[in-house]
């Protein structure tokens, strides 16, 4: 495959979607054929001016044949049957999270990739951040982690396909998994707060993961918040490591001297957005022509997570 040849399919125009087209763009050596999406009110959008075909039925889409690679976007109740589909196909595709909505479906996705030795990206966001990945740098071994602590949400979305806990929790559990490389082996759940209007149905959920070595992350995430935050802390012995994407700095050091916190500024040298990350990931992959799921091994943990938080909740 020529190095400017990687043509990619999009399913889901939403805001989601969108970020997806504005970032393909900026990538060389890739182009977008075709979009699948319901939505009338993208046919206005500046967008639509590209080069690619739209399409409203997604299998259409993905049976093209001059098409290298699929990115799921749409709502994620569809993610699960869509997926299985692109994978049947031999078709690499990068999913939004959550990868599924429960954990025998995650498990099926799983099983069918390996089978067909597929490319399987999901995407956890936050993982492909430059701040993020700089983070891990600073605690190689999660021995010197004491703690995690994390903020994350905002005033909505409120979607009728996807409650908050998977919408909002599933970067946190991701970001802890991953950081301390293994699944938690206790896990707590409450809510801070709950609301069960129809047009506002929403929640601000505590959960607190406990690791191996009674290392403990303390998760607070939901759509109830007035404003939107996000910020994930990584405490060792002598200071904390904050990442946090919605700021200047996306990542700072805090060190205890004397009982006084000093901030200190980290500028990451990387000129590429997380998206950007992403993206090249793929189609290197793709051109390598090589498996890889072992993004879905750990959408498996999150999924699993997130089900047991479900359940200590109801």
């Amino acid at each position: 495959m020529k190095s400017d040849s990687v043509k990619l399919g999009l399913i889901g125009a939403g805001a989601w979607g969108i970020n997806y087209i504005k970032t393909i763009s900026k990538v060389k050596g890739i182009k977008l054929v075709g979009i699948c999406t319901k939505s009338g009110r993208f046919k206005k959008n500046y967008l639509f001016k590209k080069d690619f075909l739209i399409y409203k039925d997604w299998k259409k889409l993905v049976s093209t044949k001059n098409i290298d690679g699929v990115i799921i976007a749409s709502p994620a109740n569809t993610h699960f049957q869509i997926a299985k589909y692109c994978i049947c196909l031999g078709i690499p595709i990068i999913v939004e999270k959550p990868i599924t909505l429960n954990l025998s479906q995650a498990n099926y996705i799983y099983e069918l990739a390996k089978k067909n030795k597929a490319i399987v990206f999901v995407n956890h966001i936050h993982l492909y951040h430059p701040a993020f990945k700089e983070l891990k740098k600073k605690v190689k071994d999660s021995k010197n982690i004491i703690s995690l602590y994390s903020v994350a949400g905002g005033n909505g979305p409120f979607r009728k396909d996807v409650r908050a806990l998977w919408d909002w929790g599933s970067h946190d559990i991701a970001m802890s998994i991953d950081i301390m490389g293994s699944s938690p082996e206790i896990i707590e759940a409450s809510y801070l707060s709950k609301s069960n209007e129809e047009s506002r149905e929403g929640e601000i959920i505590q959960a607190q993961l406990l690791f191996e070595k009674q290392k403990k992350a303390t998760l607070i995430f939901g759509n109830l918040m007035k404003n939107k935050r996000r910020i994930f802390d990584l405490k060792t012995e002598k200071q904390i490591f904050r990442y946090q994407p919605l700021e200047k700095e996306h990542l700072i050091k805090i060190s205890n001297y004397q009982n006084k916190f000093l901030f200190s500024a980290k500028k990451i040298p990387s000129s590429l957005s997380a998206m950007e990350i992403l993206i090249n990931d793929f189609i290197n992959q793709i051109k390598k022509k090589e498996e890889k799921f072992n993004d879905l091994k750990l959408a498996l943990k999150v999924t699993s997570v997130i089900e047991s938080i479900s359940y200590l909740l109801n």
